[in-house]
């Protein structure tokens, strides 16, 4: 870009593919907003091109459409876990910031000491959960390693629905942590939800059936980088819950582990 003759730089967003009307409306109000809120000219600039680069990653990830039923589970159960289990213990900020998932790092919630990875089902009857990839049970460093699994009932007469609970979650942010929401905001932009795709989830109801909690530690069942023979690229594979039962915590205990490493 070459600055004009008045030494400004004039920059188009401009929509090319008529199936990402509904996309770029919303891209471009985003943009333009975390553009004009920015302090000096210099943070506009930072601003214009992380936003830019969010989008990006969007578009590539998800295309025109709204999310899938399975990633509309899975970001419920997140937000969930997010709302009931860490912003009552800890700072604002710090929760959402917590919040991995939709910026590509192997699990889903990751702090100071310990790592949390949210698993959901509609299954009436699970007998397992997946595992994308072979980072995601691994703990590495950490001090503890939890996996947070739900059954929950997508059809339900009863429960919240995505939106709601993106409402409520917003709406608890906004007086206490302006800086928080608005991280928040681009953490569901990574996630791939849209406030104008709100229609298309507007009538699915989630009430959750049941909760489990496991420590991941020495014998879990699980493929890490250094248990798989050389040559062993990306994986994904299942997990058996009966397999998961000698690492079964309640929830008092798993809060209790988590206090302090968070």
């Amino acid at each position: 870009m070459v600055p004009g003759p008045s030494g400004q730089t004039r920059l188009c967003l401009s929509l090319r593919d008529a199936r990402f009307r509904t996309v770029f409306e919303t891209l471009a109000g985003d943009v333009a907003g975390a553009v004009a809120s920015a302090p000096s000219e210099s943070l506009g600039v930072k601003a214009l091109l992380t936003r830019l680069r969010t989008w990006e990653r969007f578009v590539q990830r998800f295309g025109p459409d709204h999310l899938s039923d399975e990633q509309q589970l899975g970001l419920f159960a997140e937000l969930r876990f997010l709302t009931s289990c860490i912003l009552p213990f800890i700072d604002t900020g710090a929760a959402v910031n917590g919040w991995r998932g939709p910026h590509g790092e192997p699990q889903d919630f990751r702090f100071r000491a310990a790592a949390i990875e949210v698993k959901a089902t509609a299954s009436r009857n699970p007998v397992s959960f997946r595992v994308s990839n072979l980072d995601q049970l691994d703990r590495n460093t950490l001090e503890i390693l939890l996996v947070h699994f739900l059954a929950v009932d997508p059809g339900s007469p009863s429960g919240p629905t995505l939106p709601e609970v993106v409402a409520d979650l917003r709406a608890a942010l906004a007086n206490a942590d302006p800086v928080a929401a608005s991280d928040l905001d681009l953490s569901l932009i990574e996630a791939g939800y849209l406030d104008q795709h709100e229609p298309a989830y507007a009538d699915k109801r989630y009430a959750v059936r049941s909760v489990s909690w496991f420590v991941v530690e020495a014998g879990f069942p699980r493929l890490t980088r250094s248990t798989v023979p050389p040559g062993i690229g990306e994986v994904k594979y299942s997990v058996m819950l009966q397999s998961c039962a000698p690492y079964m915590i309640d929830e008092a205990t798993a809060l209790g582990m988590l206090r302090g490493r968070i």
